[in-house]
């Protein structure tokens, strides 16, 4: 089977949540048997030595993706204005009718399915309900309607014209459920998941070079792509954890979202943009945070944390789709994060292997690519 993945945005450095997902599916599918090939728009910092080795091919389509870049929350969010694409559909039209099979990273670009052939297979990796997602992210209530609107008609277009579906987790399958009456068996769950711990990388060395500071107080992260609700859990770090512990901690801001801090910086913040190894902070005894009060889908951090056996602290909402984890994993409003983190009376991780057996990425993956076997085989007999 000849499979094309549908991505919205470049994927290479696969620093951030939804990049994480979109590679370790593509490379897992190539290794279960699919001829896989990845289609992400052009972007000047997604060099070819980046991808060169894996086991898929990557396309960057030579098209310009202005707006997001343009307006991104200002005031619109990048879902809504990446979906707006006049003329991509005609540059690959080719491409999109020389294909098996086709999977949808989101729904951003769900119109280009109009130009796959009636008879292929299209499916959809649904990392959000993107209705409740991208309004999440639209802060003036004027543009509303017109974001829910468009995001529910490309959603419901989509889920109607694919095979099967796959949700990040139940909750995500029920609302999907409720909004767009997709049944539960054209439905799977394909969680956000975990590699295997990188075990060489728990010296702590090499960020104490970088971060001297590192060892003068407990440390906590946050740990981001530079996304609407990380930029909010980043405010909230810097305006209020920072302050409120200043003696106690010291705050890093790990990933892509440490370029949102900007202005005086509170003294016990140390900004992580390049996203050093969370072995490394794993092995400080860091504490990982996960402030996060709006979005939609799981937030693949939490599951980091706790894959390195880090205690973690977290919202309710940002719990989210792992009530399994909910035992391993101190839950506190915004307003009680400092005395929690004041407290140091954090459950035990999960075992390795255990995280490993639900949420790994082999182990999901294995499961997507069985739901393509059971749909090749069904149109092999349909035919």
């Amino acid at each position: 089977m000849r499979l094309l993945i549908i991505s919205p945005y470049p994927l290479f450095p696969a620093v951030a949540g939804g990049k994480i997902r979109i590679v370790a599916f593509a490379r897992r599918l190539a290794a279960a048997g699919l001829e896989v090939t990845v289609l992400t728009p052009f972007h000047f910092t997604q060099r070819r030595s980046a991808y060169a080795a894996e086991p898929f091919g990557l396309v960057q389509v030579p098209y310009p993706f202005l707006l997001p870049l343009l307006f991104t929350d200002r005031p619109l969010p990048f879902g809504f204005l990446v979906s707006l694409h006049p003329g991509l559909g005609t540059l690959l039209r080719r491409m999109l009718r020389s294909f098996d099979a086709y999977q949808f990273e989101h729904c951003y670009l769900g119109s280009l399915m109009r130009l796959i052939p009636g008879d292929r297979l299209v499916t959809y990796d649904a990392h959000n309900v993107e209705l409740d997602y991208v309004l999440s992210e639209c802060f003036r209530p004027s543009l509303r309607r017109l974001v829910a609107h468009r995001m529910r008609r490309l959603e419901s277009d989509l889920i109607a014209r694919s095979a099967h579906v796959f949700a990040c987790s139940e909750d995500d399958r029920a609302r999907l459920a409720a909004l767009y009456g997709v049944g539960r068996e054209s439905t799977s769950i394909a969680a956000n998941g975990v590699p295997a711990p990188d075990d060489a990388a728990t010296d702590p060395a090499p960020l104490l070079r970088r971060f001297p500071q590192l060892a003068q107080r407990r440390i906590a992260i946050f740990s981001g792509s530079n996304v609407a609700h990380n930029r909010a859990a980043v405010r909230f770090v810097l305006a209020s954890l920072a302050p409120a512990l200043s003696a106690e901690f010291t705050f890093v801001i790990h990933g892509s979202c440490a370029g949102s801090a900007t202005g005086d910086l509170p003294g016990n913040v140390v900004l992580d943009a390049v996203g050093g190894p969370m072995a490394g902070y794993a092995a400080l005894g860091a504490v990982g945070l996960n402030p996060v009060a709006q979005g939609s889908g799981t937030n693949l951090k939490l599951l980091h944390y706790l894959a390195h056996g880090m205690a973690a602290v977290s919202t309710p909402f940002g719990l989210r789709g792992y009530d399994r984890l909910a035992p391993h994993v101190v839950v506190a409003d915004l307003e009680a994060f400092a005395a929690v983190l004041q407290s140091a009376e954090y459950p035990p991780p999960p075992r390795r292997d255990a995280l490993q057996e639900h949420f790994g990425w082999d182990r999901i993956a294995a499961d997507m690519a069985l739901v393509y076997r059971r749909l090749a085989g069904t149109r092999r007999r349909a035919d």
